[in-house]
Order: structure tokens, then sequence, then C-alpha cells
């Protein structure tokens, strides 16, 4: 048996086998080093994408904004983002001047114009805002506009005057709203209109542009309304007598040298014999009106407040010149909206004029 066992140690392929098998074995410590190999690596790239996850800004959810009183030369404009993440910024105003990297930036455009405004965040996410610059308006001084007085109203063909009063005026430059475009350079110019409707009379003095005044003044036409009063049945037409105590030279208001008037009143021998018209207040005349658009009534239940005289003149929105049967008609069906009204009365409480303002509604 120790011989067998002898043989066997000296046998030099059983020798070889045992050392194979030796050469082949893991050692105990290997597994761990892996395990602590991976976890460095997986910690490493852990942290790395927690870093770049927090410097992450989502494109679509940039917050930046623009601010300002106004947009005109010269304004300071403020800019500012507040994106979630953003660690750099740059500003580029589009007007060629240096670009600014930092959330918030005051700049200010030299020249009037349209501007792409572009902001770059994280090197990655683009904003673009499009600015309409102006031109500053100047800050008028009311000390430096002119200063001109002229009637209310004028006829067709005839004269009328207008006087500067202008402290230190050494020039003139008047436009009489008629067509041209400068009228006259004397201080003090006087002008014939040849059409009735209502003119812008304009005035610049010492060649200054940013100090202009502009007034309006009605020019009515040749042809005269003659208003009609409603006769007492007991007086005959032969005792009719025209009244001639309205002087048009006197002008207090656009509506008072529209027409020539002559009013048509009973001849008596005592003034308190005239018969005065019911009298009806603005208010209640305005509701008269809505009640004549709507069709509740019409126009001729207004006969007794107008004297009889539908065709009294009429200014229609300050530009034109109609009657009374015309403004009821184009009011007829509509509703409407009643934004001024002026009613001028005469000596009998009848109404002589009417101004009024308003616009149709649709629906």
């Amino acid at each position: 048996m120790a011989q067998n066992k002898k043989r066997i140690e000296n046998d030099p392929s059983t020798q070889k086998t045992f050392n194979d098998n030796s050469s082949k074995r893991i050692p105990s410590n290997f597994s761990g080093y892996i395990y602590q190999t991976f976890l460095f690596f997986f910690l490493i790239s852990a942290v790395v994408f927690f870093l770049k996850k927090k410097d992450h800004v989502n494109c679509e959810d940039v917050l930046n904004y623009i601010k300002s009183d106004n947009y005109t030369v010269g304004s300071l404009i403020q800019f500012q983002d507040e994106s979630y993440g953003a660690k750099s910024w740059e500003w580029d105003f589009g007007d060629g001047s240096s670009k600014v990297r930092k959330a918030h930036a005051l700049h200010s455009f030299k020249e009037a114009g349209q501007y792409t405004v572009t902001l770059i965040i994280n090197g990655n996410c683009k904003t673009e805002h499009v600015l309409n610059i102006e031109e500053k308006k100047p800050v008028l001084d009311s000390t430096l506009l002119p200063v001109f007085t002229l009637p209310k109203s004028v006829q067709v063909g005839k004269a009328v005057t207008f006087k500067d009063n202008t402290p230190h005026a050494s020039s003139w430059q008047w436009d009489f709203g008629d067509g041209t475009t400068i009228n006259s350079t004397l201080k003090d110019p006087s002008h014939t209109y040849s059409s009735p409707g209502i003119k812008t009379v304009s005035l610049m003095v010492n060649n200054d542009h940013h100090n202009i005044t502009q007034q309006k003044i009605v020019v009515t036409p040749r042809k005269s309304i003659r208003k009609k009063i409603e006769v007492h049945k007991n007086k005959a037409p032969s005792q009719l007598k025209a009244l001639e105590n309205h002087n048009p030279e006197e002008s207090q208001g656009p509506l008072e040298d529209i027409r020539k008037e002559a009013l048509l009143v009973p001849r008596s021998q005592k003034s308190d014999e005239l018969r005065l018209t019911p009298e009806i207040s603005d208010k209640e005349f305005e509701q008269k009106l809505f009640q004549i658009a709507s069709g509740r009534k019409t126009k001729e239940d207004l006969l007794e407040q107008l004297c009889g005289n539908l065709d009294i003149p009429v200014v229609k929105n300050d530009k034109e010149l109609i009657s009374f049967s015309e403004l009821c008609d184009d009011i007829k069906g509509k509703k409407i909206k009643i934004n001024a009204l002026e009613i001028r009365r005469n000596q009998l409480r009848c109404i002589s004029g009417i101004s009024i303002s308003y616009k149709k509604k649709w629906f």
C-alpha cells in the first residue's frame, strides 16, 4: 500500500493534473472587488446625471418678460428672465449694441424701428421678442400754443375775420380748412367761404410745427329757412307780423346763424297776449326721439313744440346739416345712442334748432 502511494506521487502525469487544478482556483476577495468598482462608477454616474438635471431648462417652460412705461426712442426698457434652472443668459437687442450676459438687463434704443430681441438660456434655449420702438413724442407746452378768436358760424359768401392773440408771435400760417394748405400769413386775416359745412381753422406761429391750435367754424348755406308757428284760429293771416329782434351778426352758438330766421307771430296790442309754446325739457325731448326711433311716436307728435315746422335745422354729429324731418327718417326703426343734445329755443319757446350727436346700434 505504501509502495502504491509512492508510485502515484512519483507519476509525472498525476503531478501535472494536480498543478493544473491549483492554478485555476479564484482568490476569495475577487468578487468583492468587482462589486466595489461597479458601485463606484454607479455613484459617479448618478452625481453627473443629477448635476446635468439640475442645470437643465425645459425650453418650452422658459419665463422671461419685457417691461417699460413706453416703447419710444431713449426710454429705458427692462428685460428679465426667471426660467427655472437657468445658469447663463445672453441678451441680443438686435440694434448692434453689446450683448448682456445676465438675467436682468436694462436697455434703451437710439432709433425708431422694429427690433428682434433674442435671449439664449444655458446655451441652448432661444427665445425672441419683437419690439416696435416709436419716435418720442414732444411734450406740449400749453403756453406755446397759438391763441386766436373766431365767430362760431358764418354764412357762405360773407367775410369772416380771425384775430390772433398769441404773445410774442412774429409770423403766422393760417389754414382755413377749405382745401388749400396755407391760406394766409397775416396776423388777423379775413376769409370768405364758398361752401357750407363745418370747417377746421388751424394756426401755427413762429414756424413751430409742434404747437398748432385748431378751432371749428360752422359755415351755413345762403338759403334761409323761415319758421312757422301755430296761429290762433280767431286771427287772420293779415294780422301776422315778422319779429325783427333777431340779430344774426351776434353769434352765440353754431345754431344761431345756421339759417336767417323770421319768426311769425300773431299781431296783438299787448305783448303778453303772445301765445307761448308748451315747454318741453331737453330730457323729455330726448325721450321723444327714442320713441320716434322705436316707432311708438312720430315726428308729428312734436309739431306743437316745433311750432308746426318740421324743417328746423339740425346739426348732425357736428358735420352735417339736415332738417328735423330728415333726422326722424334717419333714426326711424333703429336703436340709437344719443351722446350729446343741444336745443335752441326762440322767445315763444319754439324749438328753432337742434345739435345732436348720436350713433345707430345694429344689435
